[in-house]
């Protein structure tokens, strides 16, 4: 079920807004858990039980972590709960990728689909699994309020990935309607939508009669202009819808976009595009590997070491490496400029 759809416009989201805030407090996880499900189930229902076995799974495992004070055991915990999230975000993503890289021949992994929203699922999951871990935040004891967290129908297709520490006093406090905030809410998300109907689907539709021209170089260069519009347009739209949804549910999700296209220097421009994977890997890749605390040529490595893996976490394919790579490299000479 897409934002953009009539049936999500007029029907499913209305509902839920309603219902939302007519139930007493007790309630409402448990009805919004629930309309993710069926929102989710809309168009991938059979990795439903998938989704719902990782998340009692991390739940569990948060759980036991809070409760556990062995070192050695509490990381053995923290291993078996990332290596089950990333595990299957492995097996469905880049399975087929690696698999023909090594130049082996299967049948069933060319047959492999991506289950909807498992990339920013599993690093929601891991995030949560890590906070718990260093005792940043504690963990959720209803498997419904958990479930409510990682499963929030607005932000789990597209972002912005969430920790738990944003939603955690919304989950455990009564949700009424604000006027002020179902207003501006409301006002907001018709601008992403309109991002994503009016500009976004025009841009793509434009994008692709100019792929279907060979030969010429002007309209190659306008095909790269119109496509980097249209993924702006498009995902910005999706944010933005998301992120005034929550709001109108009474969360308050972080901001993923602010003007990226402004930007006066490549590292300026990643502090506003895609906000909360650039903080998640910050966070939970670059300053465990040690950050720049362990001199130059380290945080080089480290530096790196991100930008690979946030290549690969757009798509299985050397393009999406080779494209973080040079990232990576434009970074580090404007940074190289920066310095001079």
């Amino acid at each position: 079920m897409l934002f953009s759809s009539l049936c999500f416009l007029l029907y499913f989201f209305p509902i839920v807004i309603l219902v939302h805030y007519i139930l007493p407090h007790k309630l409402q996880n448990g009805f919004l858990f629930l309309a993710s499900l069926i929102f989710y189930a809309w168009g991938e229902v059979r990795y439903v039980p998938l989704f719902f076995a990782l998340l009692t799974l991390d739940w569990g495992v948060g759980l036991l972590l809070a409760r556990t004070e062995k070192p050695v055991l509490r990381k053995l915990l923290l291993l078996a709960g990332i290596a089950a999230d990333m595990g299957s975000l492995v097996y469905y993503k880049y399975s087929a990728f690696l698999l023909e890289t090594l130049g082996v021949q299967t049948s069933w992994a060319a047959g492999i689909t991506l289950p909807l929203g498992i990339s920013f699922f599993t690093f929601q999951a891991v995030g949560y699994l890590v906070d718990v871990y260093r005792r940043q935040t504690v963990p959720e004891k209803s498997l419904v309020s958990f479930g409510t967290f990682l499963f929030l129908f607005p932000q789990l297709i597209a972002g912005p990935i969430i920790r738990y520490s944003d939603m955690r006093e919304a989950l455990h406090c009564t949700r009424r309607p604000d006027g002020e905030a179902l207003e501006r809410g409301l006002s907001l998300f018709v601008a992403g939508l309109a991002s994503k109907v009016l500009l976004a689907n025009p841009l793509g539709a434009m994008g692709e009669e100019l792929r279907a021209v060979t030969g010429d170089s002007v309209c190659m260069f306008l095909y790269l202009c119109v496509f980097c519009l249209h993924l702006y347009f498009d995902f910005m739209g999706y944010s933005v819808m998301a992120v005034f949804m929550g709001r109108m549910l009474g969360f308050s999700f972080p901001r993923n976009f602010k003007h990226p296209f402004a930007a006066s220097a490549v590292s300026d421009f990643w502090k506003r595009w895609h906000i909360t994977l650039c903080g998640w890997f910050r966070d939970y890749v670059y300053f465990p590997l040690g950050g720049s605390r362990k001199g130059p040529v380290r945080a080089v490595v480290n530096s790196l070491i991100v930008w690979f893996l946030t290549g690969f976490w757009h798509g299985a394919g050397w393009t999406f490496i080779l494209w973080g790579l040079s990232c990576y490299f434009l970074l580090t000479l404007d940074k190289s400029v920066l310095v001079r």
